[in-house]
């Protein structure tokens, strides 16, 4: 069913334009192909030749929202995107999120949207030469290796692989799995717990960020980690004396911390006007989102929160505030029965992130706290 996007009066042209633009590549190009260009994310019962169809149709797209000049909005046109200011990504965002996997065929997709953020701010000018200039044209691919199998991804300070100065070079060592994208990724970015025996004290053992090529000598993919049982590009990762040129690290030793947070924080920002002005206000709450240490927070840091709010704002049930949003098509009485309740389920602990109207605090708590 395609969108019923139309011009809003109180945005300025160049915001309609966008959205305009940005919804008929949509509807023409994405909706009526979603069975075609996702193919590759099914398990079994698809041939090497419908997934190369699925992979040229893809690119035949990508190729179309870059002549609309729509290409990597996040990122300035210097280095291959076309510029948005924050809110014009927004607007786009709420159209994009209307079809499935519609945002990666614009060249935004994690993780390489938010390496990219984080290569634009913290990298050298040979580094983005190097590394962001072809990963935004799609010439290369890349992954974030955080999280570690005995501790929390979530929490930096557990993290134990290291990345020792030795001359010129960096040599790490360490133990990653859910490293986001590996599987066919060209480059990593590798959290580390820093040691450089020349280096300022006060730095010696924080967060450095490290640009790892996947086919440097002693990185080992061990495996593709399942998901709910299925398949993905996550993957269990063993660094063993893996050396790099010091010229790959990111910003100051010790600013990887620093680094990831304003990525991350960045994300969750645009995610909030991803549900429109009438929803915004209804994100922060006293409830504590899975977490009971902490005092209260945005929300919308929640994932879950993320997905009942987005469902809640685009097929709100008839008589909500936003019956006449211009997302609505004609299915959103539908959908809206469907979801009818999920607008008014409590947004702490116990509603919303227990699920299934759950009301035991602990539930929620357990699952909020369980992502990593």
């Amino acid at each position: 069913m395609p969108m019923n996007v139309q011009a809003i009066a109180s945005l300025p042209d160049k915001v309609n334009q966008i959205r305009l633009q940005t919804a008929k590549i949509v509807n023409e190009e994405i909706l009526p192909n979603e069975n075609r260009l996702w193919r590759l994310r099914r398990d079994g019962g698809v041939s090497e030749e419908d997934k190369k169809a699925s992979r040229a149709l893809r690119h035949e797209i990508q190729d179309k929202v870059k002549e609309a000049g729509l290409w990597a909005p996040h990122l300035p046109e210097e280095y291959g995107g076309c510029g948005l200011t924050f809110l014009e990504h927004a607007y786009m965002n709420e159209v994009l999120a209307y079809a499935m996997g519609a945002a990666s065929l614009f060249g935004v997709v994690a993780p390489n949207s938010g390496n990219q953020k984080i290569l634009l701010k913290y990298g050298t000018d040979a580094q983005r030469k190097k590394w962001l200039v072809p990963l935004t044209e799609g010439k290369m691919q890349s992954a974030f290796s955080m999280t570690e199998p005995d501790s929390a991804g979530s929490d930096p300070r557990s993290i134990k692989t290291t990345a020792t100065r030795d001359g010129d070079d960096w040599v790490i060592n360490g133990h990653k799995w859910f490293t986001s994208n590996a599987i066919g990724s060209d480059f990593l970015i590798v959290m580390c717990r820093t040691d450089d025996p020349d280096g300022p004290a006060e730095r010696n053992g924080k967060m450095t960020q490290i640009i790892v090529p996947t086919d440097t000598p002693g990185v080992k993919i061990v495996r593709a980690i399942e998901v709910w049982g299925r398949s993905g590009d996550h993957a269990e990762i063993l660094y063993e004396n893996v050396r790099v040129p010091a010229e790959n690290q990111l910003g100051q030793t010790g600013s990887g911390h620093q680094a990831a947070s304003r990525s991350a924080r960045r994300g969750s920002r645009l995610s909030l006007y991803e549900f429109g002005g009438t929803d915004v206000a209804r994100l922060r709450s006293d409830g504590r989102a899975g977490d009971h240490t902490r005092g209260p927070r945005w929300l919308a840091r929640g994932q879950t929160v993320h997905s009942g709010l987005h469902r809640r704002f685009l097929y709100r049930y008839p008589g909500g505030e936003a019956d006449d949003h211009p997302l609505r098509g004609t299915d959103g009485e539908r959908r809206g029965r469907e979801n009818r309740d999920l607008g008014d389920q409590d947004l702490r602990p116990g509603g919303l992130l227990a699920g299934s109207g759950s009301r035991d605090p602990g539930l929620g708590r357990r699952r909020g706290d369980r992502r990593s």
